[in-house]
């Protein structure tokens, strides 16, 4: 069965690309032939891509406009979320201050304290500061590895009164003597 003369390929081509349907359902819907609308489907001409590569370019351009179409109305509900905080932060500050100012509200050093917290944070600065703390000593005598072993022996060692530490005038006798 030959292509209808009523049958534009273009406007087959246009209606593959951009619905749903198949080239099977196609070929059904105009009495065509499925091998031969499927052959120049199939086909490229040109160096143009055929109707698949045409398909699948097109859904990834819809997907695309899609996704940008979801993160734009995303980020512009953020951004109103974001203005209606710090409309309502920023009232509530007044209403707080007023009644400060007012003698109505007893500030505690806690509420001082989350009130500079707050401050901190909506002024980009950090929340907590975090400070590290190590403690080093040196033992005179002690700064070869072998020193260090024997002390931490004679401080495992159990200590019995009227004895040398571990009962060996040796080990006590070599300590700090590097």
């Amino acid at each position: 069965m030959a292509i209808a003369v009523k049958v534009d390929l273009r406007d087959l081509e246009r209606e593959f690309v951009t619905g749903e349907t198949t080239i099977r359902a196609l070929a059904k819907k105009y009495d065509m032939s499925f091998s031969t609308l499927a052959y120049h489907a199939r086909k490229e001409l040109d160096e143009q891509p055929n109707w698949y590569d045409k398909k699948r370019a097109y859904k990834g351009s819809v997907d695309r406009q899609r996704y940008e179409r979801i993160a734009d109305r995303h980020a512009s509900d953020m951004m109103e979320i974001h203005e209606e905080s710090i409309t309502v932060a920023r009232a509530t500050l007044r209403a707080y201050a007023q009644q400060l100012k007012d003698g109505e509200v007893k500030v505690s050093t806690k509420d001082a304290m989350l009130a500079v917290t707050v401050l901190q944070t909506l002024m980009g600065e950090p929340s907590t500061i975090s400070e590290e703390r190590s403690v080093a000593f040196r033992i005179p005598g002690f700064e070869s590895e072998d020193s260090l072993r024997a002390l931490i022996e004679l401080a495992r060692a159990r200590i019995v009164p009227g004895a040398v530490a571990g009962g060996s005038r040796q080990l006590a006798s070599g300590i700090g003597q590097d």
